[in-house]
């Protein structure tokens, strides 16, 4: 399968054959950076969850350089984090990394349809059902 990188009017596509995988345009970013804090406790199996979110960056700029891609924000100056996909084989990774070390939230918008939902996975102390999230 071909994963590529293509441009739209305000941003960028990254499509793997027909399929758009990731959308990102000045209005819509598809990645945002945040810095914030959590306290999670665990009382048989059951967590309490409290979250303080302190800061929110949209990063509404872009380059692409190939199966690369440097997102920024125009309004923080710190805020931007590298995208790169790799390929070997059958298997594809997309892979991102914060170039703020400060920064310990990620968001990613995910194009989805009406009737679809995003579930989360891994080892994880949050949501299952991550649409919105």
């Amino acid at each position: 399968m071909a994963f590529a990188f293509v441009a739209t009017d305000d941003g960028f596509e990254l499509r793997a054959g027909a399929t758009v995988l990731l959308r990102h345009g000045a209005e819509n970013p598809a990645v945002e950076l945040g810095v914030g804090a959590a306290s999670v406790d665990m009382c048989r199996g059951n967590f309490d969850i409290q979250e303080v979110l302190t800061e929110r960056w949209p990063l509404d700029r872009f380059s692409a350089t190939g199966m690369a891609v440097r997102l920024w924000s125009s309004q923080y100056h710190d805020a931007a984090v590298n995208i790169s996909v790799r390929v070997d084989g059958d298997t594809a990774s997309l892979a991102l990394c914060a170039e703020n070390e400060a920064a310990n939230r990620i968001w990613v918008h995910f194009p989805r349809g009406e009737a679809e939902s995003i579930w989360g996975g891994g080892e994880q102390m949050s949501y299952l059902r991550l649409n919105g999230r």
